[in-house]
Parts: structure tokens; C-alpha cells; sequence
């Protein structure tokens, strides 16, 4: 089976939901294709900075964004304590707000899909079609379904297979950065600050 778009998009996370809904905006037949089941977790930050929160506000989200944990200020430990508030910036919010990454990637996704965007989940793009002059044209997917649209977004991550199959080079290959994440219950009262601590030490060593 073969179907065709003005746009279609490999992976939709936070990059490849919001350039749905730009898309739909303009006109266009888009479809978002993801290989998960959303709600889906992620192992990334769960911090909205005021610009990306005046982002989600322009995109009709304003309501759903204000009922997340409201951060009005950073604290920095490094290990002075340094307090910082978010400057004011023309047409931004002076807050951020902290969301979970099961939230937030599923409320974009479902707003692209209310937008008019097409959304396929449990759709793995393997990779990219070719026309005879070397353009791509599409994705493939897992299951071997062809995708054609005039134009491919692959907003699939850091491992790309749309990237790695056209073998695009960047003068930052080999730059990378691993994290780990977790989460705890604290017995404290809740805070309107981002604290990042940039220096951490564990029985006197210094942790990565």
C-alpha cells in the first residue's frame, strides 16, 4: 500500500508534533509517524523555558500549559548558589513550568491531530524513498508500507534512520552526552525555582 502527503513527518515528539500543527496551518495533508504508543515516557529534561512556553501558547495551548508546575526563577549551584529569574523578552512569559515528558509529548500530539494532522502511532520509519534524481520522496516503514509527500521532516531523534540512510555528515559528529534520570518523592514544600546543580559530590568524588 502506498499513500501520499504534502508532508510527512518521522517522529512525533515535541519537533515533529509542533511542525505537524505549522504545517496544517499552511493547508497541507500531513501525517506524523512515530513507532511508539503514546503516552510514551522519554528520558530527557521536563523544563519549559519562557520561550518554549510562548511557543506552546501560540500554538492554543496557553490553558493546558498554566495548569503545570509554574517556575518563576532558576537557582544554580556550582557550587556557589547563584539566583537567577527569567528575563522579560517581547512577546515571552517571565516563567517556565515543569511538565513531564508522558504529558507534554502527548498533549502536542494529540493537538496536532485536532489541528488536522494525520497521526500513525506504532508506525517505525526505517527509512527514506529516492526518486531517480537522488530527492527523497518519503519513508519506508517497518512493515514495508511506502509513505510518498513533496516534503519529509525526520524529526526521529538522535539516531535517526532517515539521517543515517542519506549518511548526512555534521562537523559535530562524534560530540555526544549520556544522562541519567530518575525520580524521587522530597519532603519539602513545593518550589518556583529550577534548581540545577552543576557540581555533584558522592562520598567525596565528583560524579560526571
Amino acid at each position: 500500500m502506498t499513500r501520499r502527503y504534502d508532508v510527512a513527518i518521522a517522529g512525533g515528539g515535541p519537533a515533529g508534533s509542533a511542525a505537524a500543527w505549522q504545517a496544517v496551518q499552511t493547508g497541507a495533508r500531513v501525517v506524523v509517524l512515530d513507532k511508539a504508543e503514546f503516552p510514551r515516557d522519554k528520558p530527557c529534561g521536563d523544563g519549559l523555558t519562557p520561550r518554549a512556553v510562548s511557543y506552546l501558547q501560540k500554538m492554543g495551548l496557553a490553558d493546558e500549559v498554566a495548569q503545570f508546575h509554574r517556575l518563576n526563577r532558576a537557582t544554580i549551584f556550582s557550587p556557589s548558589r547563584w539566583e537567577l529569574s527569567f528575563p522579560r523578552r517581547p512577546g515571552m512569559p517571565n516563567h517556565g513550568h515543569g511538565i513531564r515528558r508522558r504529558e507534554l509529548d502527548t498533549m502536542l500530539l494529540k493537538n496536532a491531530e485536532s489541528a488536522g494532522a494525520e497521526v500513525r502511532q506504532s508506525a517505525e520509519v526505517v527509512g527514506p524513498i529516492l526518486d531517480g534524481g537522488g530527492r527523497v520522496a518519503g519513508v519506508v516503514l517497518k512493515s514495508g508500507e511506502r509513505v510518498l509527500a513533496d516534503a519529509v521532516i525526520a524529526a526521529d531523534g538522535a539516531h535517526s534512520p532517515v539521517k543515517q540512510a542519506l549518511r548526512l555528515q555534521s562537523q559535530y559528529n562524534g560530540y555526544s552526552a549520556i544522562a541519567i534520570r530518575a525520580e524521587m518523592s522530597a519532603n519539602r514544600p513545593d518550589s518556583d525555582s529550577l534548581d540545577i546543580y552543576l557540581k555533584l559530590v558522592f562520598d567525596g568524588d565528583q560524579l560526571p
